[in-house]
């Protein structure tokens, strides 16, 4: 296993103490205060901890019920023309462009 960096060390640590201060905890699932949405599973493995199973559950759930809402709001959904020209700009006219999370295709 790889020495860590001060920077990993120092984040590491942050998150702990991130951990311990700035959650709330719902019948073993841990909540940020400050926007009263699931810790994620990544937060508890930067911090050199495991999440409980319990945790790791209701992120899934909440990140697929999310992911569920998003792909419902934009099936319909049409680039307006700042955006394809934003789009343009940095990809290049004619390029396809392809929403990653609803595989849905634009050609710009």
């Amino acid at each position: 296993m790889r020495e860590l960096t001060p920077y990993e060390i120092s984040e590491r640590k942050r998150l702990k103490i991130s951990l311990a201060e700035d959650i709330y905890n719902v019948d073993g699932v841990l909540y940020w205060k400050s926007s009263n949405n699931i810790v994620p599973t990544h937060v508890f493995e930067d911090a050199g901890m495991v999440p409980t199973d319990i945790q790791i559950a209701a992120y899934n759930k909440d990140t697929t019920e999310f992911l569920d809402r998003y792909r419902e709001k934009m099936k319909d959904y049409e680039p307006s023309d700042v955006e394809k020209n934003e789009m343009r700009a940095a990809f290049g006219e004619g390029t396809k462009v392809i929403n990653i999370v609803t595989g849905k295709e634009f050609t710009v």
